[in-house]
């Protein structure tokens, strides 16, 4: 079995395990088409991640807990370390950590918070936390925050097999990709309307527009985004580009043209090119799709469009770029990309912003740069929008301090230190890109273009799965029209059975 599919009892977990799971059984059908658990998780960025994506080690790694006096939870983060460029090393993920537990003086009795969240690039996810929680809990010495960090392939079983064994984290982080209103439709977290009503920190004219609607479902506020981010921009080894004599390409023409004359095997290839079954090959060609002015729905959510001239034309074109990525494409996860980037190994890779902080840490002495994506002559590059969200579960206790949590993860100061995707806050994002980010403007110009089609939707991650299939087919060889058809045939199943 992958990695990247939830499994139980050794098999796939379908929609009718994430009902059991959630402890809702067989009565809750009714709303079964809006709450069921899929093998591919959603994620970047989402998504991010973005978002972020999931990623396929070979082995799934132990959640990092955190003794409540210990700081250390990423915004994202690692996949197991020989999966990939997103991932954090092990050792910064399971060193030992000591601390004395702040006394408590007064404030009522001593609360211990669980926060959950997860791993996918090189930042160092406990170094980022520390700070954060050690002022957090000396402006609340009653709340001790125990926070577990899990490798993003394992994230999500591990939040479904909590939930349904009562063990439930009082917060965590959730991908705005369907999770957010999966988990809202199921009925496994908390609405936050009235919290978010009286709070003066949590403000919709502080966040990026985007971020702050994929919180919504069925008229209610589900969560408080943490982060916003899009897939992509074209990452480049500016010497291999140099040598070749390309510049980095604006049309799906040129980027052609450049990747013929960087493909230069076995030692070196033109891009790194994804295709496993994951929500990163998926928001990868969602880009490309819009770039081309096509969509996997309507607008309205309720016409499969997938099968349409503009994505089968997306569809045809990444298929034909196989031929310049290395050998295991179908195999081939973001961590795995960025290993191949890193190691001079392809001259592109097409990923967000977060993967700096790994391209920084792993291969300090290349000089990479990065610009927008080609798209086709004529059009715009529309990238795919992600992020994560921080949700309350129904099963905590101490929701009155779960809030307080992300009230102070709200903050604008905590947002830029915490993150490594690009913060929610739009004052924080700015900050945040124009500090610690290469080519800040083409990030921003980025995610200011970018549409984010996978939110607000409960049966995303069935529609992801269909996807991801599809593109298993395609990157086997089956025509894109061909691939397209059976997969709108499956999508459009999915959408008439909510």
């Amino acid at each position: 079995m992958r990695d990247d599919q939830v499994s139980l009892l050794g098999r796939r977990l379908t929609r009718r395990d994430m009902l059991r799971l959630l402890g809702l059984g067989t009565a809750a059908l009714g709303l079964a088409a809006c709450s069921q658990a899929p093998a591919t998780p959603a994620a970047a960025p989402t998504s991010g991640g973005a978002a972020a994506a999931p990623t396929q080690p070979p082995a799934a790694a132990a959640p990092t807990t955190v003794a409540p006096t210990r700081a250390a939870a990423p915004t994202t983060a690692a996949a197991a370390p020989t999966a990939a460029a997103t991932t954090a090393p092990a050792a910064a993920a399971t060193r030992p950590v000591a601390q004395a537990t702040p006394a408590v003086s007064g404030g009522g009795p001593k609360i211990t918070l669980n926060y959950w969240d997860f791993q996918q690039s090189d930042k160092s996810i406990l170094d980022a936390f520390e700070k954060a929680r050690q002022d957090f809990q000396k402006a609340n010495p009653n709340i001790e925050v125990k926070v577990t960090v899990t490798p993003y392939p394992q994230y999500r079983d591990a939040l479904l097999k909590a939930a349904q064994g009562g063990n439930a984290p009082d917060v965590a982080t959730v991908d705005q990709g369907g999770w957010t209103t999966e988990f809202a439709a199921s009925g496994t977290i908390l609405p936050l309307d009235d919290l978010v009503g009286k709070s003066s920190v949590i403000k919709k004219d502080v966040y990026f527009p985007g971020a702050w609607d994929s919180n919504f479902y069925q008229g209610k506020m589900w969560g408080v985004t943490m982060n916003n981010d899009v897939w992509e921009e074209n990452y480049y080894n500016a010497d291999l580009l140099n040598s070749a004599g390309v510049k980095p390409p604006t049309t799906w023409d040129e980027l052609t043209d450049a990747l013929k004359k960087l493909n230069k095997p076995p030692d070196q290839f033109g891009v790194g090119l994804l295709g496993h079954k994951g929500e990163d090959t998926i928001v990868t060609i969602l880009s490309f799709i819009m770039s081309n002015g096509g969509a996997v729905l309507s607008d309205d959510g309720k016409t499969v469009m997938i099968n349409q001239p503009p994505a089968v034309e997306a569809l045809d074109f990444y298929q034909s770029l196989a031929q310049y990525a290395p050998e295991g494409t179908l195999n081939r996860a973001e961590p795995d990309a960025a290993n191949l980037f890193t190691a001079g190994k392809i001259a592109m890779t097409w990923d967000g912003s977060w993967q700096q902080d790994t391209y920084n840490n792993r291969a300090p002495n290349m000089k990479w740069d990065l610009a927008m994506m080609p798209a086709p002559k004529g059009k715009s590059f529309v990238g795919c929008l992600g992020g994560w969200n921080l949700v309350i579960f129904k099963q905590s206790k101490n929701q009155d301090a779960a809030f307080k949590w992300i009230e102070f993860l709200s903050d604008k100061q905590v947002q830029q230190d915490v993150n490594s995707l690009i913060p929610a806050r739009s004052d924080a994002g700015e900050a945040f890109v124009r500090a610690k980010r290469k080519q800040p403007d083409v990030i921003l110009k980025t995610v200011q273009t970018g549409k984010a089609p996978r939110s607000n939707s409960p049966v995303w991650p069935q529609i992801s799965d269909a996807l991801q299939t599809m593109m298993q087919d395609l990157l086997s060889g089956t025509k894109a029209k061909d691939a397209a058809d059976k997969a709108a045939s499956a999508i459009d199943k999915i959408v008439k059975s909510v």
